[in-house]
């Protein structure tokens, strides 16, 4: 079994692999993207997260439908994830702010906070959906790899197909590597998105404790 890395005209910034064996012609081919192509489409990806989910979403299969079927059920805000703008600092000096001022930055940090748990709701559900998937589509790579090498004369087998060779062909299975990397993508904005979560939370806490500080003062004449 043989491999061959070309570069067509034609797909200019991904390399074609072809894995034959011996001279029966071409089992598998796939684009696969260079190292530096897929970071940058992680973190564009993580980009429009921040900015837009459309955009995020538009590039993984299903997530634009499962964000259209949310919206009909009445479980995603849509407006909150429009437009969205860069997610501000948090206001170290919480005693300096006046009861209104700690009012309107509990609130804002609280829609945030909501903002942020219904993406992680849509991105756990398309993870689930691209795990499936995934093991859908390397059964059915190890079936065609299975299936190939049999139509392949006896004369021209060097040795039984192994798993690990096997395994080696799912790998390289277009349709593998591409939900494959859409998985990748989806789990690294979770990520990302878990620790924003964790943070807003933390952020929630912090100014209600200090939202509570405040009452008390006003309670007992301390504050003023």
């Amino acid at each position: 079994m043989t491999v061959t890395v070309y570069q067509p005209s034609l797909i200019p910034t991904r390399f074609v692999v072809c894995v034959t064996c011996r001279n029966t012609g071409t089992i598998n081919t796939m684009n696969t993207s260079v190292a530096s192509s897929n970071t940058k489409f992680v973190a564009d990806s993580a980009a429009n997260m921040t900015r837009t989910l459309r955009e995020a979403l538009s590039r993984i299969d299903g997530g634009t439908e499962l964000a259209r079927q949310a919206r009909a059920l009445g479980l995603w805000t849509t407006d909150a994830h429009r437009n969205i703008e860069p997610r501000r600092p948090f206001k170290t000096e919480l005693g300096n702010l006046t009861p209104l001022q700690l009012s309107n930055e509990s609130g804002w940090w609280a829609a945030e906070g909501a903002r942020i748990i219904e993406m992680l709701g849509l991105l756990n559900a398309l993870a689930v959906a691209l795990k499936h998937d995934y093991e859908v589509v390397k059964a059915q790579a190890r079936v065609t790899a299975r299936k190939t090498w049999l139509q392949t004369p006896v004369e021209e087998r060097t040795k039984t197909l192994t798993k690990p060779e096997i395994e080696d062909l799912v790998t390289l299975d277009p349709g593998v590597s591409e939900v494959q990397q859409q998985l990748l993508v989806v789990e690294q904005l979770l990520a990302v998105v878990t620790a924003a979560r964790d943070a807003t939370q933390n952020y929630k806490e912090t100014i209600s404790r200090e939202i509570t500080l405040k009452t008390t003062q006003m309670t007992t004449g301390l504050y003023g």
